[in-house]
């Protein structure tokens, strides 16, 4: 599996404009080039798009995008045509509906930037929804997924992850928008990674749980789906509740003011872990290509830089990409597994 940036030059943006089916045709010239296709579409703007790998779980994700500002996405386990599927992820349960916020109505700006990082095994899609703002600090941008993360469990069947943004739009349909605010935080698919149910819940969703019911408080007909993740700020028992806004100073306070060097970045994977409190809990895996900083917002957004370590196999590139309240590292560099 290759991994492609969309547009291919990092640090660059496409631009998304208001209107029903923008989200799709951003999805149709970047996941659908490298590894994913279109598998049903209803004609009015009601997809599904699945992976053309076979050793990946192929489970589909439908996107909804009959509106200028918003768009919903649910993941399937199994489809039929562009509305009908069978465990679905959220589940049929719980009410909650996941969102893309692809443009924010407030802002007149007529051009949203985004991009997409994948490979056939799982996207991730950017957007800043102001995009008025300057490109170096989007205060609103919101970074989604689907698709499988790496396992730690051999013969795991469900990791595969949907996340997305959550809440109560506001107006009536197809003018609805959803706040970006920094008070409604857990909007936004920030990668959160908080070890409090309605953080980890919030937009957070796995194609199944490793536990039974009844083995875990937070597995129940509702959430039993909900997954987390954090990073090893959190681990040791840190106080980061987003990735990306606090861990080891930056500037490294121990490297001389007159050397040229800030000190090393240091990074680490993302793990995804099942929730169940203190004592049920269990790590599942990792999100591929993704990397946490464990400094608040090291590097500015945008920027790309390369790096490896004692538990990296060789150079990997790597792009900056500012959140709500947080950043991620990208992978941005074919070297996802290695």
């Amino acid at each position: 599996m290759t991994v492609m940036r969309f547009p291919s030059t990092v640090g660059t943006y496409n631009v998304m404009t208001s209107g029903a089916g923008q989200l799709i045709a951003a999805l149709d010239i970047s996941i659908a080039l490298n590894g994913w296709s279109k598998v049903y579409d209803n004609g009015s703007n009601t997809v599904v798009y699945q992976s053309t790998d076979v050793s990946t779980h192929q489970r589909y994700i439908q996107v909804k995008d009959t509106e200028n500002y918003i768009a919903e996405i649910r993941g399937y386990r199994f489809m039929t045509d562009a509305i009908t599927g069978t465990q679905s992820f959220p589940n049929a349960n719980d009410t909650t509906v996941l969102y893309i916020v692809k443009h924010d109505s407030v802002f007149t700006q007529p051009s949203k930037r985004w991009a997409v990082v994948c490979d056939a095994s799982v996207f991730y899609l950017w957007i800043d929804p102001d995009s008025n703002t300057t490109p170096t600090n989007p205060p609103n941008a919101g970074m989604y997924c689907f698709g499988d993360f790496v396992t730690r469990k051999a013969d795991e069947i469900y990791n595969t992850i949907i996340i997305g943004a959550t809440g109560t739009p506001a107006g009536v349909a197809p003018n609805r928008t959803l706040s970006t605010g920094f008070e409604n935080f857990h909007l936004i698919a920030n990668f959160r990674s908080g070890n409090f149910p309605w953080y980890a819940m919030q937009g957070h969703y796995a194609a199944g749980s490793l536990m039974p019911t009844g083995k875990s408080p937070f597995y129940n007909a509702t959430y039993r789906y909900g997954i987390g993740k954090h990073s090893d700020v959190r681990k040791p028992g840190g106080s980061q509740g987003t990735i990306g806004t606090s861990g080891i100073p930056y500037p490294n306070p121990m490297f001389s003011a007159t050397r040229l060097s800030m000190g090393p970045t240091y990074l680490t994977e993302a793990f995804a872990y099942q929730i169940g409190g203190a004592v049920r809990a269990c790590l599942r895996g990792t999100l591929q290509g993704i990397w946490s900083p464990l400094h608040t917002k090291p590097i500015p957004h945008g920027d790309v830089f390369q790096g490896d370590g004692l538990t990296v196999s060789g150079t990997r590139e790597f792009e900056a990409f500012n959140l709500l309240s947080g950043q991620v590292m990208i992978e941005t560099s074919d070297t996802w597994y290695t």
